[in-house]
């Protein structure tokens, strides 16, 4: 089918036919679009970031989600031969917009709750959330290129970071809760809010860690 598809003019409608069965490469367009997506809200949710209460900017990341993720289901439909078994790829895509849901919904606590990401309760899970989201867009890169051993790795540092935010989770309420200082009540309520956001959002990562493991092993 190979040898057919590249003697066939390239213009010609053999040529064209025998591109779209033999090349799924299109499909991992979407699917690193959406991991880089990712990356780029969770940044926004890190300490250091730059505050943004624009509302409008908000409501575009939410648009540009429902795109990224109608851009893949219309390349899923539209292929037939793919590099990987096309429900796992649906739940790729799937887990990857779950964790972006989560971030998104972060972002929102952060701005309408009017707290800083880099305050002292806040800033190790915004770093964990951006190192997380950042393993897996490179994650997908390489699970593009069939370097599984590398996803392997990458699946591994992912769980080990999720149970590392877990640890900081408990201390960062404890010191929140625990605090001796006169910070007001509906201070601490809006950082403990935006602290479970946080957590919701490292946690969802947990199943695209084990769908990135299960990937490498079944393909590798």
């Amino acid at each position: 089918m190979t040898d057919l598809a590249i003697a066939a003019p390239s213009g010609s409608r053999v040529g064209q036919f025998f591109r779209f069965f033999r090349n799924g490469e299109h499909l991992w367009g979407p699917l690193e679009q959406q991991a880089t997506a990712l990356r780029r809200e969770a940044t926004a949710c890190s300490p250091g970031a730059n505050a943004d209460d624009d509302r409008v900017a908000l409501a575009s990341s939410d648009a540009e989600r429902e795109q990224l993720s109608l851009a893949f289901e219309t390349a899923l439909r539209s292929t037939w031969f793919l590099p990987i078994d096309r429900e796992d790829l649906h739940e790729l895509s799937s887990a990857l917009d779950e964790v972006l849901v989560r971030t998104t919904h972060t972002r929102h606590a952060l701005v309408i709750l009017d707290v800083d990401p880099a305050a002292a309760c806040l800033a190790p899970l915004g770093d964990l959330l951006a190192l997380a989201t950042s393993k897996i867009d490179t994650a997908i890169r390489h699970l593009r290129h069939k370097e599984y051993a590398v996803v392997t790795e990458l699946a591994r540092e992912l769980r080990r970071l999720i149970q590392s935010a877990e640890l900081a989770h408990h201390e960062a309420l404890s010191s929140l809760l625990d605090r001796d200082d006169s910070m007001a009540a509906h201070h601490i309520v809006r950082h403990k809010t935006a602290l479970e956001h946080q957590m919701r959002a490292i946690r969802e990562c947990r199943t695209t860690a084990t769908l990135l493991a299960f990937l490498a092993a079944k393909n590798g």
